[in-house]
C-alpha cells in the first residue's frame, strides 16, 4: 500500500509539474504580447525560462500556444444571458446584449486584437486544424439570448433578418471600428452599439410579417 501511495503522490506531482510549466509558457507568451512582440514558442520558453524543447513538447507550433494564452472567458455569461432573455422586447434585449458584448470586449481588447489578427492569420501547410476554434462564440449566444427572450415569437423571416443585422453591431469589429476610426471613448462605444442594436430590433420587430 505503501509503495502505491508514493507512487500516487509522485504521479501527481508530475501533473502539477507540467501544468506549472504549460502556465509559465502561457504567462510569458502574454507578456511578450504586451511588450510589443510576435511571440515565438522559442522566445516564450526562454521568457519562462524553459528549454526549448520542453517548450516544444507543450506546443508544437505558435498558433496553438497564441490560442491557449489569448483564450478569453467570460465568468458571469450565463448570468448575462438570463438577463437578456428576461427581457420584456427584442429591441431592449439587442440593447443589452450589445452593450453587454462591448464592455466585454473593451474589457480583453488586447487580446482581442491579438485573437482576431491570429484567426485571419495563414495556417501552415498540414496544421489546419491544430489551433481549433480560435474565437469564443460569444455573440452567438448573446443574439440567441435576444431571439429567443420574452414575448411573441418572431416569423422566420425576421428572425434570419434580424440575426444577421445583430451580428454586425454585437461583436468585436464594431467595437474595435469605433475605436480606431471614430476615435470613440469607451462609454461612447457601449452607447453607440446599444442604441444602434436597439434600433435594428426595433425596425426588424416593427416589419415583422410585412
Amino acid at each position: 500500500m505503501a509503495d502505491l501511495g508514493e507512487s500516487g503522490s509522485a504521479g501527481t506531482g508530475r501533473t502539477n509539474q507540467k501544468e506549472r510549466t504549460r502556465q509559465a509558457l502561457l504567462a510569458a507568451t502574454r507578456e511578450l504580447l504586451a511588450e510589443g512582440h510576435a511571440p515565438t514558442v522559442a522566445s516564450a520558453a526562454a521568457r519562462a525560462r524553459v528549454s526549448e524543447a520542453t517548450a516544444y513538447r507543450y506546443y508544437s507550433d505558435v498558433r496553438s500556444l497564441l490560442r491557449d494564452a489569448l483564450a478569453i472567458r467570460w465568468p458571469d455569461l450565463e448570468r448575462v444571458l438570463a438577463e437578456v432573455r428576461a427581457l420584456p422586447a427584442p429591441a431592449i434585449r439587442a440593447q443589452r446584449a450589445a452593450e453587454a458584448m462591448a464592455r466585454q470586449v473593451l474589457a480583453n481588447e488586447a487580446h482581442v486584437r491579438a485573437l482576431i489578427a491570429l484567426s485571419y492569420a495563414p495556417q501552415q501547410k498540414g496544421n489546419a486544424g491544430s489551433a481549433g476554434a480560435l474565437r469564443p462564440a460569444f455573440r452567438v449566444a448573446l443574439i440567441g439570448a435576444v431571439l429567443d427572450g420574452q414575448g411573441a415569437p418572431m416569423d422566420a423571416a425576421t428572425r434570419a433578418r434580424l440575426e444577421r443585422a445583430l451580428s454586425v453591431v454585437i461583436g468585436a469589429e464594431a467595437v474595435l471600428s469605433l475605436k480606431d476610426v471614430a476615435d470613440y471613448g469607451d462609454e461612447e462605444i457601449v452607447a453607440t452599439l446599444g442604441w444602434t442594436a436597439r434600433q435594428i430590433a426595433a425596425t426588424a420587430s416593427d416589419g415583422a410579417g410585412r
